[in-house]
C-alpha cells in the first residue's frame, strides 16, 4: 500500500505544478488548461468456506487502487487524456502503474467523432466506467457481466473508435460506437493451471454498441458486440508438450436501464461463445464452448448522501453444465455507498453466494472447485478519496 500511496503523492505534487505552469502541458498552444482529475482507494475484503483472494478468509487488506486523470482540450473538437491506474486486488496487479487509458479524440458533428490510441471498449452499460469506483453505487459491478479479474483486457483495446449520436425527434436518439484494434494481455502464470503460457497475441478485436434514449425520460436500452482472436502457445510440464492454441470469443449483451432522480434500475443478459482450436484438441477444452450470464440490480438514493441498494447475478461459464455449483456462481448482494463529504465516499457490501467456479484450487489447499464448500459469504469495504 505503501508504493501506491507514494505514486499517488508525487503525481498529485506533479499535477499542481502543473496546473501552476501550464505551459509544461502544452498550454503555449491553446489557452485552455489541462484538467486532472483523481482518485486513491483502500479496501478490505472477507471470505467464508473459500479464499477468494489469497488468505482472504482471514481477512486482506490486499485491495486497493489510484488513478490520475489529464485531460486537455485543442480548440472545440479536439481532446487528448490519458489515465495512469494502480491496483493491488489479492493476486492482481501488484501495484503496477500502467495506462488504462490514452487517446485522442476529434468530435467533428454530433452524429460522427473519433477516438484513436488506447480507448475503452463500448461494452455493456457500465464497462467505461468501470475503472472509476465513485461514479456507481456497489464497489463491485456484478461480476457475472463485469467480472473484476478481467477488467484489464475488457476494459480498453490499442486502435480506433467511431462514435457519435443521432438524434430520432419525438423517437428518442441513438447513441452508438463501432471499434478496431487489439488487446496488450499481460497474462501471467497463474499457480495451479495445468500449463504455462509461453506466448500470446491477440491479432483482432472489433464490436460495436447501439443505446437507444427512448422517448420516455430515463429509459435506455442496449445492444453490444464484440470478437477477439486469442493466439498462445501453451507448455505441459506433465506432457513435456507445447501446444498451439487459437481461441475465437464472440460476446454479446443486452442492456435495459431506467433512471429517476432517487431510483436505478438495470438488467443485462450476455451471451459469450468460444470456438477453440488446437494442435491437440483431446488436451484441452471443448471445441465450443457458450457462456450464459445475467443480473437484475437496483439502487436508491435515500438522501444527498445515502445511497443502498442490491443486485442478483448468475454465471454459467458452460451453458450445458448448469447442476454442479462447480460449474455456476449466484451471487446475490447487498450495498450501501455513504457520501462522507464531496471529496470522499465510504462503501459496504455484502455477498451471499452459491457456486466455486473460478475459484483458484491453489488458494483453497489444493481442493478443485467441487470439493469446495459450495455456499460461501464475502463482505467488502472501501472508502476512496478523489478530486
Amino acid at each position: 500500500m505503501k508504493y501506491i500511496f507514494v505514486l499517488f503523492l508525487s503525481l498529485s505534487v506533479f499535477a499542481h505544478a502543473a496546473n501552476e505552469r501550464e505551459t509544461l502541458l502544452g498550454a503555449t498552444l491553446d489557452s485552455t488548461p489541462v484538467e486532472i482529475h483523481g482518485f486513491m482507494s483502500q479496501g478490505f475484503l472477507e471470505t467464508s468456506h473459500n479464499n477468494y483472494f489469497p488468505s482472504s478468509k482471514d481477512g486482506s487488506f490486499d485491495f486497493a487502487d489510484a488513478g490520475l486523470t489529464f485531460n486537455k482540450q485543442f480548440g472545440k473538437d479536439l481532446r487528448a487524456g490519458a489515465q495512469l491506474f494502480s491496483r493491488n486486488y489479492g493476486r492482481i496487479g501488484d501495484y503496477k502503474v500502467n495506462f488504462d487509458w490514452f487517446l485522442l479524440d476529434y468530435h467533428w458533428k454530433d452524429w460522427l467523432g473519433m477516438r484513436a490510441g488506447r480507448v475503452k471498449i463500448p461494452y455493456g452499460l457500465y464497462n467505461e466506467s468501470n475503472d472509476v469506483g465513485v461514479t456507481r453505487d456497489p464497489i463491485f459491478l456484478p461480476q457475472s457481466v463485469y467480472p473484476a479479474d478481467q477488467r484489464d483486457y475488457l476494459l480498453a483495446s490499442t486502435g480506433i473508435n467511431l462514435y457519435g449520436y443521432l438524434d430520432l425527434g419525438h423517437a428518442g436518439g441513438l447513441d452508438y460506437s463501432v471499434y478496431r484494434g487489439t488487446l496488450n494481455l499481460d497474462i501471467g502464470n497463474w499457480a495451479g493451471l495445468p500449463y504455462q503460457i509461453v506466448t500470446s497475441d491477440v491479432p483482432y478485436v472489433h464490436g460495436a454498441r447501439i443505446i437507444w434514449e427512448t422517448p420516455l425520460e430515463g429509459l435506455r436500452i442496449a445492444g453490444s458486440y464484440q470478437r477477439l482472436r486469442y493466439d498462445s502457445d501453451l507448455y505441459f510440464p506433465t506432457l513435456t508438450q507445447t501446444i498451439t492454441a487459437q481461441l475465437k470469443v464472440t460476446m454479446s449483451v443486452a442492456s435495459i436501464e431506467y433512471t429517476t432522480p432517487n431510483y436505478q434500475l438495470a438488467t443485462e443478459y450476455a451471451r459469450w461463445w468460444g470456438e477453440f482450436d488446437s494442435s491437440s484438441p483431446a488436451i484441452l477444452i471443448p471445441a465450443h464452448v457458450a457462456h450464459e450470464r445475467y443480473y437484475g440490480m437496483a439502487s436508491f438514493r435515500a438522501n444527498e448522501w445515502l445511497h443502498p441498494g442490491f443486485y442478483y447475478s448468475e454465471l454459467y461459464p458452460n451453458v450445458l453444465l448448469k447442476e454442479q455449483p462447480k460449474d455456476f456462481v449466484k451471487d446475490g448482494a447487498i450495498f450501501c455507498r455513504v457520501d462522507l463529504t464531496p471529496n470522499w465516499i465510504f462503501k459496504a457490501e455484502w455477498h451471499e453466494i452459491h457456486g466455486t467456479n473460478g475459484l483458484s484450487p491453489s488458494m483453497n489447499g489444493g481442493k478443485t472447485t467441487a470439493q469446495m464448500d459450495a455456499k460461501w459469504q464475502m463482505f467488502l469495504a472501501k472508502t476512496t478519496i478523489y478530486f
